[in-house]
């Protein structure tokens, strides 16, 4: 509550099945999650980055809305670029940023 219409900056790894996109409104919607495991849905308004799928965190600035929603004025994406092989797993090494501005 002491958040809410204050400006915030938070991270969080996306919630595989969360991100729903409607490409005519331009309206990308998510959860990420923290440590804790507690989601928080992310609502913004501008175009889908071509690599969002490939988002490893994101790191979200805007406004804490009453209704619990973050709603993004900025995202920025943290990407594997490359994966090198450790321990019979694939391990990311590196990392590839994008940062978007919301249109709305």
């Amino acid at each position: 509550a002491a958040h809410i219409d204050k400006n915030v900056r938070v991270s969080g790894v996306v919630v595989d099945n969360s991100v729903d996109y409607d490409s005519a409104k331009l309206i990308l919607q998510f959860d990420i999650t923290d440590e804790s495991g507690k989601p928080l849905h992310i609502y913004f308004n501008g175009p889908k980055p071509d690599n969002f799928s490939r988002a490893a965190e994101a790191i979200v600035e805007g406004k804490y809305g009453q209704d619990g929603t973050l709603y993004a004025k900025s995202l920025l994406l943290k990407c594997p670029s490359r994966y090198e092989e450790y321990g019979g797993e694939q391990k990311p090494v590196d990392y590839e940023e994008i940062k978007v501005k919301s249109v709305g």
